[in-house]
């Protein structure tokens, strides 16, 4: 079975260490490609490992997982929840290193009184938490603190005694020369780049860091209990930098340039919060194989670890610090079933500190790998994707004749699929599946295809000279059609020769960019955001081949990831296409059952005169799908029901999570064990009988109120009822439904005469939807405000019934009774009291 659909994933923060650093792989997206494409024994790679998600998931699948990085620091992110160990141990660890010697205190107390400072409201001593400092001048001006005399904790200026203790550290003191020689060697060509980095901490952050290397150097641990030690240390080392402002002490650095104002943190009151957050960590131990050998060849090798849920799966996990290059040397060829990624970042700060971390803490042999990437100073998106397109191609013949490539990743940087997919598909790879969510979060599958991958290369390289005109055009020809089987008839293709000018290339991205976008948003029938947009042009441009293509251009000829960027973007601006600007408000006009909306990003949609075309919304679908699917199952956890609406609804059609799972909650009720059924009153039985007594509530009502009421056939087009006053005018005119289903009723409603105020009767429980697709279309928005559209809700109207019913309501009253009980609130948390 084909994976063509997004996987839905829980995206949670990464943990200790390097959390900013790191992305948030979504867990549990994994699941169904291990289902797919491997079976029990069978190995998956997880291609640039940065944390445990992936191959944890694989070994608990049963399947044997390998993980590669050649950063060390995120290598050991990745182990650090996979190994059993006693938290005992650790906690005696880290007292250990708290009492050791340094002079005649102890390493803790030393540090903390690095930090010494007075309560600004008792005058009583404490330790500072942190102090900020104000770059222009190099001036101390604020403390942070808790003061146990007290109970005062906050801010206060500091004084001169603060200064003080601060200059008594040397910039240039035995603690940098020490780190800097740890770093690099006197001759090492980086090491003035490793001097830059230094420069980054404060000269006591660096006293204080230089100690605790040093005294943590001297202990004697298992590996286990090292890792925890050394992953609260590389926590400690990132938090003692100069980086972060005062207002976002724990953000990732964009730059490695101290901001305006700057956080000197406590280097201990670092350490001991690190302990504090792993302690709240959630150990998940799995089997981990001693080498790689023993990974590869498991039948022969005792796997030490933690039991998985079976005593007889050949789960296992091992991390190699390999480059990608030389696992594709190394690796035999078609071993594995999977190869699965998280993509690197390009993140020069994480790369320029981690390099300048894995030499502290492990030495030149860790750190080597890294200091390539020393010499970046800039971001540069044209080596980031020729670099991974290369790392794609070494490990495609790993991949067994059936196995596929995915990248899963939740990332708002536009550049970084663009980036991805040119990468793969220039490296030989095939998009056979994806999907896409507004967030940025992405599911691109792959099967490596060996023809694009290295023989189309060396046929129009190396064989043109020996080929007449006729023979090479048959030739490119077979070849094109291979590179792109899906290639539809509105695209146009571009003869595949050595030679294609950028030019008409880039005309040929052009018209398949906008045949993308017009169709994603035709299929959809609504508008959508951008970031699920050009994930559909991407797919569209790696489906027909033209990424391949465009990643074989010269490279002394223009960038190849400009060249699609620019044209992609010139594309849409002469397309039929428009952008739709939510307002902050909108004037109500006959109704006060909308909420204010606040300005968001453009929405995009299609031109008035292609509106036709487009399908009814997909909200609307995908509500009647849950609905549908609760129906038939007897119980379904909200994982599996959101994975069976994405397999419904795969690329382009991809749903929004959030509307899935308000639709569950408007739909389902949730029992034991995390299982959702479908409610008693949204029984097709029930909801019939609830319909008819809707239809008779509003017959009453109307008599009472002394109209003519009409009903009509609303299969047949028309409204549920209408009420008519003496001169046969329809006042009101109401459709009544048990869904909230929108699209039809407001886009192309029936038949309505001037001055007929339209009404939807529904269930309360609807309301959430109906509140979210109002703020997510503003098309519907603009047809509930220009045509006055109300909503009841079916326990407003029976209220109303029996108000009239003790006459006290008469028609005047019940037009002013309508907007009393509103559809939607102003916020998604009143919503969901409902």
């Amino acid at each position: 079975m084909e994976i063509t659909h997004f996987t839905p994933g829980q995206i949670a923060p990464p943990g200790l260490p390097l959390a900013p650093y790191r992305p948030a792989t979504p867990a549990g997206a994994l699941a169904p490609y291990l289902d797919a494409y491997t079976q029990p024994g069978d190995l998956v790679i997880d291609l640039f490992c940065q944390g445990p998600t992936l191959v944890q998931e694989a070994a608990i699948a049963g399947r044997r997982a390998l993980g590669l990085n050649v950063n060390r620091a995120l290598l050991l992110a990745a182990s650090l929840r996979l190994a059993a160990v006693e938290r005992q141990e650790v906690e005696a660890a880290f007292t250990h290193l708290a009492e050791a010697r340094k002079g005649p205190e102890t390493l803790q107390t030393h540090i903390e009184g690095l930090y010494r400072t007075t309560c600004g409201s008792c005058g009583a001593p404490t330790t500072a938490d942190a102090f900020i400092w104000e770059r222009d001048g190099d001036a101390l001006v604020i403390k942070r603190y808790r003061c146990a005399a007290c109970g005062q904790s906050g801010e206060a200026p500091t004084d001169e005694a603060d200064r003080a203790m601060a200059a008594r550290i040397e910039a240039r003191g035995l603690g940098y020369w020490l780190l800097l020689d740890r770093a690099a060697p006197a001759n090492a060509p980086y090491r003035d780049r490793m001097a830059t980095l230094l420069d980054l901490y404060t000269p006591r952050n660096l006293s204080a860091l230089n100690d605790m290397l040093l005294k943590s150097d001297g202990l004697k641990l298992r590996q286990p209990v090292r890792r925890v030690l050394d992953a609260l240390l590389l926590d400690t080392l990132d938090g003692a930098t100069s980086l972060r402002s005062p207002d976002a002490p724990q953000s990732r650095p964009r730059r490695l340039q101290r901001p305006a104002r700057y956080v000197e943190a406590n280097v201990w009151w670092l350490f001991e919060r690190a302990l504090e957050t792993w302690r709240a960590m959630t150990l998940s131990p799995v089997p981990r194989a001693p080498s790689l050998d023993a990974l590869l060849s498991p039948e022969q090798q005792e796997m030490p670890g933690a039991s998985l849920p079976s005593s007889e799966s050949p789960g296992c996990v091992y991390l190699a610090p390999l480059s990608v290059h030389k696992a594709g040397r190394d690796l035999p060829p078609g071993c594995a079933a999977l190869i699965v990624a998280d993509p690197p970042r390009l993140d020069l700060a994480q790369w320029h500190l981690t390099a300048l971390w894995c030499h502290w803490l492990w030495g030149s042999q860790a750190g080597a790998p890294l200091v390539p990437f020393l010499r970046r100073r800039r971001v540069d998106w044209d080596a980031f994707w020729h670099g991974l397109r290369q790392a794609l191609q070494a490990v495609g013949p790993l991949l067994c004749r059936e196995g596929r490539l995915v990248f899963l990743f939740a990332d708002k940087d536009p550049a970084l699929l663009e980036a991805l997919t040119l990468a793969a598909a220039g490296a030989g790879y095939a998009l056979v599946g994806w999907g896409a969510q507004p967030t940025g979060d992405v599911r691109l599958t792959w099967r490596f295809d060996k023809l694009t991958a290295g023989g189309f290369d060396e046929l129009t390289a190396g064989g043109f000279d020996k080929l007449t005109a006729g023979g090479f055009d048959e030739l490119a020809e077979i070849a094109a059609q291979q590179v792109d089987e899906s290639i539809t008839e509105q695209t146009s293709v571009v003869p595949p020769t050595a030679s294609v000018a950028a030019d008409q290339l880039s005309r040929a991205v052009a018209e398949r960019a906008v045949d993308a976008s017009l169709n994603a948003l035709r299929r959809r029938g609504e508008p959508v955001a951008w970031p699920l947009l050009h994930a559909a042009i991407y797919a569209g441009l790696a489906e027909s081949g033209l990424l391949a293509r465009t990643a074989k251009l010269p490279e002394d000829s223009a960038s190849a990831l400009s060249l699609l960027a620019e044209t992609v973007r010139s594309a849409l601006d002469g397309a039929s296409l428009r952008q739709i600007v939510p307002e902050e408000t909108e004037p109500p006009r006959k109704t006060t059952a909308l909420p204010q909306v606040r300005t968001r990003r453009p929405l995009w949609w299609l031109d008035e005169p292609l509106e036709a075309e487009a399908a009814l919304p997909l909200s609307d679908r995908v509500e009647l799908a849950v609905a549908a699917i609760l129906r038939d199952l007897l119980a379904v956890t909200e994982a599996d029901l959101h994975l069976r609406v994405c397999a419904r609804y795969p690329g382009s059609q991809t749903p929004d999570g959030r509307l899935v799972r308000l639709c569950l909650f408007s739909y389902g009720d949730e029992h034991a064990s995390g299982h959702w059924r479908l409610r008693a009153e949204d029984v097709f039985e029930a909801r019939i009988a609830e319909t008819d007594a809707v239809i008779a509530d509003l017959r009453s009502l109307g008599q009472r109120l002394s109209f003519e009421v009409v009903l009509g056939i609303p299969r047949a087009g028309e409204w549920a009822v209408r009420w008519l006053d003496a001169d046969g005018h329809a006042l009101y005119a109401f459709a009544v439904r048990t869904t909230a289903v929108l699209g039809d009723l407001l886009l192309r409603p029936p038949s309505l005469e001037p001055d007929t105020t339209p009404c939807l009767t529904l269930p309360g429980g609807r309301a959430v939807l109906v509140g979210y697709k109002l703020r997510h279309d503003p098309r519907l928005r603009q047809q509930v405000v220009g045509q006055g559209w109300q909503f009841l809700k079916f326990r407003h109207l029976r209220h109303l019934v029996q108000e009239v019913a003790k006459q006290q309501l008469d028609r005047y009253a019940f037009r002013a009774a309508l907007g009393l009980d509103p559809i939607v609130e102003q916020s998604e948390a009143q919503m969901s009291l409902w």
